[in-house]
């Protein structure tokens, strides 16, 4: 093949390659709708896993808000998913249901993970028509192979409250929600930990010279983290992304130090094999 290894010297250059990808595909922002008000809770993922097709998020987004999210045949909230080109599909109480994957025992190390899994037919149909879903049906270990080593680029989709408006208007939704990469970056030595079992991943960003970046990472919980392969052409220096893989599921974000801002995200095996051993 006539391409040649990326060195991570042209972010720019990158970051358009990644808006040019497949990442925001899968991605949701998520609402909730209960007695004609309207709440932005954070991000999540399109996934499908076991023939049971969702969206992968944190645990803490349905429950830090008061009351608690309730979805389900005895539910009262209805979910609103804002997708790419700000297109939305809403859900009924009882078209999904949570599965809780990890209750946290920690803020900063949880575990926190959920799975919002969808019943109804009509809405899969319609999540398709403007999405993708993305199959955690692989063997962690062929990920990790492929996808851990020191050097390999990353990156973090979300939707920042900061930059968000939702509200209800005379009973209609009036949504201003953008969605946003976080980087390209690197993972660097010392960035894969585990703990209690769970491993973690932590994706940094360096504020210096940076600009647009949210003050808070609020709204990037439940948000995927990419791991990417990537390549320079030769011929035309063209640079593209020849792979990708999803590779973790932020939840906190990490005090910061100096200019660098850090979010921690449970990591590969976490969110392809442990997390479903604990279902609901």
């Amino acid at each position: 093949m006539d391409t040649e290894h990326l060195e991570l010297t042209d972010l720019p250059q990158l970051s358009e390659a990644i808006e040019r990808g497949a990442f925001v595909d899968y991605s949701v922002g998520l609402c909730r709708v209960r007695d004609q008000k309207l709440n932005f809770l954070g991000s999540g993922v399109l996934v499908n896993k076991g023939g049971r097709c969702g969206i992968l998020t944190a645990y803490h987004c349905l429950h830090c808000c008061m009351p608690q999210v309730r979805l389900g045949q005895s539910g009262c909230d209805e979910l609103y998913l804002v997708m790419r080109l700000r297109r939305s599909v809403r859900f009924q109480p009882e078209e999904a249901v949570e599965r809780i994957l990890a209750k946290p025992r920690s803020n900063d190390y949880g575990p926190d993970l959920t799975f919002i899994q969808i019943l109804a037919v009509q809405r899969r149909a319609s999540l398709e028509a403007i999405g993708s879903f993305y199959s955690l049906d692989r063997p962690p270990g062929e990920i990790a192979r492929e996808f851990t080593g020191v050097g390999t680029p990353v990156v973090s989709i979300g939707f920042p409250e900061e930059y968000n408006t939702a509200r209800m208007e005379l009973g209609r939704i009036s949504l201003r929600i953008a969605c946003m990469q976080l980087g390209p970056s690197a993972i660097e030595v010392g960035d894969i930990s585990e703990k209690g079992g769970w491993d973690y991943i932590e994706t940094h960003l360096n504020e210096s010279g940076t600009s647009g970046v949210p003050a808070s990472f609020k709204g990037f919980s439940g948000g995927p983290v990419w791991g990417m392969k990537v390549r320079r052409h030769k011929k035309d220096r063209r640079i593209t992304v020849e792979k990708h893989a999803l590779i973790g599921i932020n939840f906190y974000e990490v005090p910061s130090q100096n200019d660098e801002r850090r979010m921690r995200a449970h990591f590969i095996k976490s969110i392809y094999e442990l997390a479903w051993a604990n279902m609901d």
